[in-house]
């Protein structure tokens, strides 16, 4: 994977807010990565020792999540990511939305905040980005939603949805209820849901 500049992940060290009236997910989404990707994902690992499990969630709109656990540092933030690929074609400027919850159960960093990526790519070199977002965990669950439009057409299995986890301090976040969505042409980014730097 093509190196990038670490300044990203600084740049967002910031909460999100949900701004504007759109809340809920618009009818319409094709789902990218199958209509239950949590069972197609995989925790995979290049350096550094992460696990993944299954856990139990009460008083969500869900029943379970997963549990990702940062054991030990690796050399990349990119060496430890929980992935799954594309199950159908998408086509360059297509209007996506990818949404989730998540949280932070504990974290050794100072700030106080769990610390993950978003990134949907080519599944293969030179790994060209569509998505590259720092989204930075507190302890309440909470629902994301990143609109997004893709950079490059694909063919099914050709592009990844990644979630890097291995940041530089030890952590230990759950996450649920991820679905990347497709809606073509027919909706803009303004018709979305979106979860906005402040």
């Amino acid at each position: 994977m093509k190196k990038i500049v670490f300044t990203l992940i600084l740049l967002s060290q910031v909460s999100l807010t949900l701004f504007g009236q759109i809340t809920t997910i618009p009818a319409g989404g094709i789902e990218v990565i199958g209509s239950a990707p949590m069972a197609e994902f995989k925790l995979n690992i290049s350096s550094g020792t992460a696990e993944a499990k299954k856990v139990e969630v009460e008083g969500q709109p869900f029943k379970t999540a997963v549990q990702l656990s940062t054991l030990s540092t690796p050399r990349n933030m990119w060496d430890i990511q929980y992935s799954t690929g594309s199950k159908i074609s998408v086509v360059q400027n297509d209007q996506m939305l990818l949404t989730f919850y998540a949280r932070m159960v504990s974290t050794k960093d100072e700030i106080g905040l769990g610390t993950i990526m978003c990134v949907v790519e080519k599944a293969g070199p030179d790994y060209d980005k569509s998505l590259y977002r720092a989204v930075n965990l507190d302890t309440e669950w909470k629902q994301y939603f990143i609109p997004f439009k893709m950079g490059a057409s694909y063919l099914a299995g050709g592009a990844n949805l990644n979630i890097p986890i291995g940041t530089s301090k030890q952590q230990v976040i759950e996450i649920a209820e991820i679905q990347l969505y497709n809606y073509k042409k027919t909706l803009q980014e303004s018709d979305l849901p979106k979860t906005e730097y402040t």
